[in-house]
């Protein structure tokens, strides 16, 4: 399990090379503004954290005005200082971790084509997939089936890949309904110890619910696996391990 252990933000206004550039770091304006990135240095090489989290603002280095994205993520090798007009950068080159950066593209945007349509990034999505050229299979990833196909992905013949299995419905499911008051935690608890301990499923419409819904039911000693979207993969495996 990963360990979130700091922070570290700054201004990104051009200014702050110039004052580098210029030799001028010392004066009375700008001290403190350095001061600061002083006690952040020294903090980092004591810290040393196996994986650091950075995040941008493009001034059209990578990108340009004919693509311009909400939010990229970079999952090559390596990233070079950029040339924002005064040259590059005198900083060392970005070393990526591309494991990770690959496992977050597959958790945020490969398992989610349609969501990113849902959320309205069409004509983002529109603009990245025309410059994407000589392209010769497509694979529109999703745990979802979407009704119609955008028309800028320009498949002629899908071809769908259904991984789930095509299981007959259980004629003997039992559905009931339960009229509860504001209490329904304890509403929930006098359903679940009806079953006899037979296995069943509890949707909630919130996060927080779970979590809460978590805490209640250790200190019921009952036996249950959680499973939300903000879970690492290895605990949502290990959650569908112990429904089945």
């Amino acid at each position: 399990m990963a360990r979130i252990t700091a922070g570290v933000g700054c201004s990104h206004v051009p200014a702050i090379g110039v004052a580098m550039d210029q030799g001028i770091t010392g004066q009375p304006y700008w001290e403190p503004c350095f001061a600061g990135f002083e006690a952040s240095r020294e903090w980092m090489k004591k810290a040393k954290p196996d994986v650091i989290f950075l995040v941008y603002n493009d001034h059209c280095t990578a990108f340009d005005a004919s693509c311009i994205p909400t939010f990229a993520l970079g999952c090559a090798p390596e990233f070079n200082p950029a040339d924002e007009g005064w040259g590059p950068r005198p900083v060392p080159v970005v070393r990526n971790h591309q494991k990770l950066a690959s496992h977050i593209a597959q958790s945020l945007i490969l398992d989610e084509f349609d969501k990113s349509l849902e959320f309205g990034f069409h004509n983002e999505m529109k603009r990245i997939a025309a410059r994407l050229r000589n392209i010769e299979k497509k694979y529109l990833i999703s745990a979802t089936e979407l009704e119609e196909l955008p028309a800028f992905v320009d498949i002629k013949k899908p071809h769908t890949v259904n991984f789930l299995k095509r299981n007959k419905v259980n004629q003997n499911l039992l559905v009931q309904k339960h009229m509860v008051d504001e209490n329904k935690y304890d509403s929930l608890y006098e359903v679940l110890s009806s079953l006899n301990d037979k296995s069943c499923i509890v949707f909630c419409n919130h996060r927080a619910t779970i979590d809460n819904l978590v805490d209640f039911l250790s200190e019921k000693k009952m036996t249950f696996a959680a499973y939300h979207g903000k879970m690492e993969q290895e605990e949502r495996e290990l959650s569908i391990t112990q429904l089945r």
